[in-house]
């Protein structure tokens, strides 16, 4: 039966196998009993029958039909066998079967031809009284095209449904990549900056102070550093695989310090103050500020060579904010604020996406980006909180 599946899948409906092969037994014991009653028949009444069983061993040979000819053929079938009526007459009943499974693989069009026509058959003999029972009849396809036409309608709503999923499932998946690829952005740029800072120094001590172990520390510094960048990296890209359930620890607000110390041993004047506890700051705060300041050092290192950085993390409870100030010193400038997901826009937008505020730009011959990430606190603490940042 693969291929009915597949054929009805074609046609755009992915209803159960086992519906269309109970609906063709429905219909085949319809029309046995429907022979039973005429037995032994009429010219017309095996004339319907030979057409309604055609056209079912043609469906299950080749899976699928045209929409409009299938009630067609039962309502010339069933109107065959009705010339020869019977009392109860199970004929009617194969015909409200045929109108339900016509509202259900047919455009509502079509449908309601199917059901005019099958209402039409059954009233013309009802109200010239030919037709027992007549009025159950016309009842019973009203009942039988309204079952299908919600059957339908479920078929389409399940359709929509899972064309959403995809499309959510799909975003989703494009989201994820992105954040991955800004975290190993900040991880390697990170990484890169105090290393080559390391191996500057390293240089400098060998060719102006021709001191070998400050150089060799230094160059220590630098290889635990690319071994840190490296098992960072691994972690990082491990998120794009599904299969382990526990994700890798991310690193969060108790880890600006660390940070701060790396730029501190590379050589960097770096002056840091924390200023609360840590404990009720959230994960993705925690994680967000802490690629921020990364950033920043950074875009420091990269920009502005030789400059004295002064960089606060204050917690209160109106929230968390982060300041990071720097000198500009001879020859060097500011980063440009560029859209692709890293540098000052990606700190932006990483700061927006946690409903924080977040500002850079010159500010007394120096540079300074500032990062708040407000609590549920009043309006009048978060303006002390934002008086701290200036």
């Amino acid at each position: 039966m693969e291929h009915v599946k597949h054929r009805m899948a074609e046609q755009g409906y992915d209803y159960p196998v086992w519906i269309a092969l109970f609906c063709n037994f429905a219909l085949f014991v319809g029309m046995g009993a429907s022979l039973a009653q005429r037995w032994p028949g009429t010219a017309g009444t095996w004339a319907g029958l030979a057409i309604m069983l055609a056209t079912e061993i043609y469906f299950l040979a080749v899976g699928w039909i045209p929409r409009w000819s299938f009630g067609l053929v039962y309502i010339v079938g069933t109107g065959l066998l009705l010339t020869q009526p019977e009392t109860p007459d199970f004929a009617p009943f194969t015909l409200i079967l045929a109108v339900a499974i016509s509202a259900a693989t047919s455009n509502l069009i079509e449908s309601l031809i199917i059901w005019a026509g099958a209402m039409a058959l059954v009233a013309v003999p009802t109200f010239q009284g030919n037709l027992d029972n007549g009025f159950m009849y016309l009842l019973g396809i009203e009942f039988g095209w309204s079952a299908g036409f919600m059957l339908l309608f479920q078929q389409r709503q399940l359709q929509q449904e899972r064309k959403q999923q995809q499309a959510r499932a799909i975003e989703v998946a494009t989201d994820e990549r992105r954040r991955i690829a800004r975290e190993v952005h900040d991880v390697v740029a990170h990484s890169l900056s105090v290393t080559m800072l390391h191996v500057t120094g390293a240089r400098r001590a060998l060719e102006v102070d021709r001191d070998v172990d400050d150089a060799v520390e230094s160059l220590r510094e630098a290889e635990r550093l690319g071994r840190q960048a490296m098992s960072d990296i691994r972690k990082t890209v491990g998120l794009l695989d599904k299969s382990e359930g526990v994700a890798p620890p991310e690193p969060g607000i108790e880890d600006v310090p660390t940070l701060m110390k790396d730029f501190e041993r590379a050589g960097f004047p770096v002056r840091f103050e924390l200023d609360g506890s840590t404990e009720g700051v959230s994960p993705a705060t925690g994680l967000g500020l802490y690629r921020i300041a990364q950033e920043s050092m950074t875009n420091v290192a990269k920009h502005a060579p030789g400059a004295v950085v002064d960089a606060r993390v204050q917690v209160s409870e109106a929230g968390v904010a982060l300041l990071v100030r720097n000198t500009l010193p001879n020859g060097s400038h500011v980063a440009p604020d560029r859209d692709g997901g890293t540098g000052l826009a990606g700190m932006r937008r990483r700061t927006q996406a946690l409903g924080g505020e977040f500002e850079a730009g010159p500010a007394d011959e120096g540079w300074v980006v500032r990062a708040i990430f407000p609590s549920n606190a009043d309006e009048q603490a978060l303006c002390r909180l934002r008086r701290w940042m200036q």
